[in-house]
């Protein structure tokens, strides 16, 4: 429990840097980058390279095509597979 609310806390600070604007009726786990209508494609491609520094970890192309993988609960889980 304790990986998984660090995992959070640092992608939520990710997505503050990208200057990712947060609602408060949607939850962490239920964002979803890709369709997100506040982010242009530059931040949301700055968004994935820092998950992937930050984490050290590589998405694969189909990641990408499934565009209902892309909230943030599957890449927490895809964060902890990897670890």
């Amino acid at each position: 429990m304790k990986n998984i609310n660090t995992i959070r806390s640092k992608l939520k600070a990710i997505l503050r840097r990208n200057k990712f604007k947060f609602v408060k009726q949607i939850k962490l786990d239920d964002i979803n980058i890709l369709k997100n209508s506040n982010l242009d494609s530059l931040q949301i491609l700055s968004i994935i390279s820092e998950i992937e520094k930050v984490f050290k970890i590589k998405f694969s192309s189909n990641f990408f095509n499934k565009k209902s993988n892309s909230s943030l609960k599957n890449v927490i889980d895809i964060i902890l597979k990897k670890r």
